[in-house]
């Protein structure tokens, strides 16, 4: 985090990072349902953005709904279909499912 320049930045951080620093950055608490969100990983700098700009940059790549009340911010987490489609083909076997896991 660069303070002294007022610019924040992400480096190929886990989503759990990047809401901690969120949660400073913007004076906010951020809460997230679905741990599936904490593996994404995420770069990015953050200048003069609102929290909301920010959660709608996010949002293009990592499927969620977010709603802002006041200084509290919800974020639930929604599988896109071909993570649906995947667990579902490898639920019946413990190898391809392993290897779905590995991969993504």
């Amino acid at each position: 985090i660069s303070w002294k320049d007022n610019v924040l930045s992400f480096d190929n951080e886990n989503f759990d990072d990047v809401i901690k620093k969120l949660e400073r950055w913007y004076n906010v608490s951020i809460i997230v349902e679905g741990k599936d969100s904490l593996e994404d990983r995420f770069t990015l700098t953050i200048r003069h953005e609102s929290i909301r700009e920010v959660l709608d940059l996010i949002n293009l790549t990592t499927p969620f709904n977010y709603a802002i009340n006041d200084d509290q911010v919800k974020i639930t987490y929604q599988q896109s279909k071909k993570q649906t489609i995947m667990k579902n083909n490898y639920r019946t076997d413990p190898y391809k499912w392993a290897a779905w896991v590995l991969v993504r």
